[in-house]
C-alpha cells in the first residue's frame, strides 16, 4: 500500500504552474520541456481551455509546488503559436519567495503585468511562465540556453496558458519589448534572486516593493483574475487522468480500508 500511495503522490511533482490565466495542464508533473511542456505533449492549444483578457495592467498569478530558495520567475506572451515567447517578455526577473510553505495547493502568487493592445482573437496566443532553477546549478543561466533547459531538464520548468486578447492592433505589428522587475531594458542571465513578498489575507503572495511592475495608475484600476476575462472549454480531445489533492486523499483513505 505504501508503494502505491507514493506513486500516486509522485505523479503530481512538479515546481511552477500558472494559475491565471488558466493553464493548459494544471497538474504539477510532465512542466519540463521548453517551451510548455514535456514531451510536446502541452505544447498544443488544443490543450486546455482559453482565458479572456483585455489589454492593459492587471494581475496574474503562478503557484510554486516545491520550494527552490532563489530560483527566479519570468512571464511572457507569444503570438502566432508559441514561437516568440523571448521577443515579448512581461516580467523577467521575479525574484523568488523564500518564505512560506508549498504544501496542500502549493505557495501562491500574485504580480503585475501590462497586456499589450493586441488583437489576439482570431490567432493563437498564449502566456508562458517559467522558473530557472538556479539554486541547482553554479554560475548564470543565459537567455539562450533557456530552450535548451540551461543543460538539463531538470533546471528550468515551464507552463503554458492559452489566452483571447480583444485588442485594437495587428500582431505583426507588435515591436519586441522586455519589462525586467529590476529595471533592466536587455534580458540578462539568471542567478540567484530573492525578493520581499508579504502573504495577504487571501493567501497570496504578493511582493513588497512594486516599484519593478507596471503602475495601475496609467491605465485604470487592476482588474482581478475574475473579472479579467471568462475561460472557454478546451476542444473535445478523448478521456483524461488527472489528480487533483482531493482524489488523492480519498484515494488513500479507499486504499486504507482495504490494508
Amino acid at each position: 500500500m505504501i508503494c502505491l500511495i507514493l506513486f500516486i503522490l509522485n505523479v503530481t511533482d512538479g515546481h511552477v504552474v500558472i494559475k491565471h490565466p488558466a493553464p493548459r495542464y494544471d497538474q504539477f508533473d510532465e512542466l519540463k520541456q521548453y517551451p510548455c511542456g514535456s514531451n510536446n505533449q502541452y505544447n498544443a492549444f488544443s490543450m486546455g481551455g482559453t482565458t479572456d483578457l483585455i489589454p492593459g495592467v492587471q494581475e496574474f498569478t503562478f503557484r510554486e509546488t516545491i520550494n527552490h530558495n532563489g530560483a527566479p520567475y519570468r512571464i511572457a506572451i507569444s503570438f502566432k503559436n508559441d514561437d516568440n515567447f523571448d521577443d515579448h517578455v512581461l516580467l523577467d526577473n521575479i525574484p523568488h519567495n523564500d518564505q512560506g510553505s508549498t504544501k496542500l495547493n502549493g505557495k501562491l502568487h500574485r504580480v503585475t503585468v501590462d497586456v499589450p493592445d493586441v488583437d489576439c482573437v482570431s490567432i493563437n496566443c498564449s502566456v508562458q511562465i517559467v522558473q530557472v532553477m538556479t539554486d541547482k546549478f553554479d554560475g548564470i543561466c543565459q537567455p539562450s540556453d533557456l530552450a535548451n533547459s540551461c543543460g538539463n531538464k531538470f533546471f528550468v520548468y515551464f507552463s503554458c496558458a492559452n489566452v483571447n486578447i480583444n485588442g485594437t492592433q495587428n500582431a505583426d505589428s507588435i515591436d519586441p519589448f522586455y519589462r525586467s522587475y529590476k529595471g533592466y531594458t536587455t534580458a540578462r542571465g539568471w542567478t540567484t534572486e530573492v525578493g520581499d513578498w508579504n502573504e495577504s489575507n487571501d493567501g497570496y503572495w504578493t511582493l513588497v516593493n512594486a516599484s519593478g511592475m507596471p503602475s495601475p495608475s496609467s491605465t485604470g484600476t487592476i482588474p482581478s483574475p475574475s473579472s479579467t476575462g471568462t475561460i472557454s472549454p478546451p476542444p473535445s480531445t478523448g478521456t483524461s487522468l488527472t489528480f487533483t489533492a482531493s482524489s488523492i486523499y480519498i484515494s488513500i483513505l479507499v486504499l486504507m480500508a482495504f490494508f
